[in-house]
């Protein structure tokens, strides 16, 4: 008769030996750490929104973040490097561009914004830049070599006639052009003889 005992303690000892081999190579996969450049965006965007009436004084006020939408970081690496070796400006950033990202347009489309999007939903009026465009710091005020992490502060005021603004944008051109960072927000209602400042911070991580 065999001896089940004498079977099953070596039986036990693989099963362990199989065991400890799988639990190191575990342990080794699990040591990968994803790099943290990966996680961490280049553009982030905030943007305050500041309605007056006639007289001057506030009557809606917003803040948010934005999305930087994909075409804009395609031409914003176009200006930063050039023509791509491998393609042209036309592939990397869907056509010339060589201006900043300087003008803002504001529109009363409600949807969210996406990635994909290369204008607003519903613009309202023209996109102006007849604002104050500043390199500062978010934390000291710091330019040039004092600043850690650079903040370039856009702002434009418009005079729209009577509408709800929810959404803004910023691109590279008075028309057609590029559309670099859109957000939606809630809804700003304006008469004809209000102002809407949008001030738009971008800041370089």
């Amino acid at each position: 008769m065999i001896n089940n005992k004498k079977l099953l303690v070596p039986f036990i000892a693989a099963v362990v030996a199989i065991s400890g081999i799988l639990l190191s190579t575990g342990s080794l996969g699990a040591s990968l750490q994803p790099t943290t450049l990966s996680e961490n965006p280049m553009f982030l965007g905030h943007i305050e929104l500041v309605a007056k009436d006639v007289n001057g004084d506030i009557k809606s006020y917003r803040q948010t973040d934005n999305l930087v939408v994909n075409v804009g970081k395609s031409c914003a690496a176009v200006q930063i490097f050039g023509n791509p070796t491998n393609g042209t400006q036309s592939t990397a950033c869907g056509g010339p561009t060589r201006n900043a990202f300087t003008f803002i347009a504001i529109g009363t489309a409600t949807a969210s914004p996406a990635a994909g999007d290369t204008a607003l939903g519903a613009q309202v009026g023209g996109r102006a830049n007849n604002g104050t465009y500043s390199l500062e710091n978010g934390t000291a005020g710091a330019i040039g070599a004092n600043a850690a992490n650079p903040v370039y502060a856009i702002q434009t005021t418009f005079h729209p006639t009577a509408n709800t603004i929810a959404e803004a944008g910023i691109f590279d051109a008075s028309t057609n052009g590029h559309l670099f960072a859109h957000q939606q927000f809630t809804g700003i209602s304006l008469a004809a003889s209000d102002t809407l400042t949008v001030t738009w911070r971008v800041s370089m991580n």
